[in-house]
């Protein structure tokens, strides 16, 4: 059973053979993981990799990536900050988001994003997935951190 769902059937893929014609369709298959925070990226409006995760060849039908990212802004003054979040499988961005902090003064905003994308699967060969974040400014008080990512084969 899953963490998340109770109710909802998790399977491993390390413990169920995926065919075409499997009586499964539409289950989500666990494959792979990162459930620690990254560290806090300060000062820089560089592209950041959070996580990389490798997903092997496979003949899943779709492939769902989750991540949780944050952004903060704890400055002392009225202030935003723009971040944008990728997802990208073999360096190649797939999906961007952005978010957009803005700051009163003297209030440490901290803001936790869930971010999901789902593509086609039946990969022929193993490559990797990044999740990625870039700020728009370059101050001591704006971070970005990763809190983890996740990836799913649908059957």
């Amino acid at each position: 059973m899953s963490k998340a769902n109770p109710q909802a059937p998790v399977l491993h893929a390390n413990e169920h053979k995926v065919t075409g014609n499997d009586k499964l369709s539409g289950f989500r298959v666990f494959i792979s993981s990162i459930e620690t925070d990254t560290g806090e990226t300060t000062n820089t409006t560089d592209e950041t990799t959070l996580f990389t995760v490798s997903l092997s060849a496979n003949s899943f039908s779709n492939i769902l990536i989750e991540t949780i990212v944050c952004g903060k802004d704890v400055y002392t003054t009225a202030n935003h900050i723009t971040i944008t979040w990728r997802i990208k499988y073999n360096s190649v961005t797939q999906r961007t988001f952005t978010q957009i902090i803005s700051n009163a003064a003297n209030r440490n905003t901290q803001l936790h994003q869930n971010l999901s994308y789902l593509m086609a699967g039946g990969q022929t060969a193993a490559a990797n997935v990044t999740i990625t974040g870039q700020m728009s400014a370059a101050k001591a008080g704006y971070g970005i951190l990763g809190n983890m990512v996740r990836l799913w084969g649908i059957i």
